[in-house]
């Protein structure tokens, strides 16, 4: 049982640190340092550790309330833009040399229908803005 139980956590172990990025290790060095920063602070009576709780349970709570009263605009957000950023065939016509020399009238068009569109959409935007 013992034998299994070290061989399994190893082996964890070295999954784990085989996919660690750069990231990922900065979040864990830092977060470590933070730690060790908190314990060191209440060790030395700079900071209580009541008081050290008291803050945490508050940011915690702050995040949960800023979460829940954003959720559906920041997925509504994220879909737009996700929705935005695909490019149509005819970006992807134009984007291509040989093919936009072809149709370059079009690609012409293409382009100033976008930018207009584009214009009319940021002016349509800071309206709404304002008027909020």
């Amino acid at each position: 049982m013992e034998d299994n139980y070290i061989s399994s956590l190893s082996k964890k172990i070295s999954i784990f640190s085989n996919n660690l990025n750069t990231k990922s290790l900065l979040v864990i060095v830092v977060s470590i340092g933070f730690l060790f920063f908190i314990i060191g602070a209440t060790k030395a009576n700079i900071i209580n550790t009541s008081t050290f709780v008291i803050v945490i349970i508050t940011a915690i709570s702050v995040y949960l309330y800023i979460k829940k009263s954003y959720n559906k605009k920041l997925r509504y957000l994220k879909l737009k833009n996700k929705i935005l950023k695909k490019n149509s065939i005819l970006d992807e016509l134009c984007a291509n040399k040989q093919l936009s020399k072809k149709n370059r009238k079009l690609c012409k068009k293409y382009s100033y229908a976008k930018k207009n569109f584009y214009l009319i959409s940021n002016l349509l935007l800071q309206k709404f803005n304002i008027n909020n």
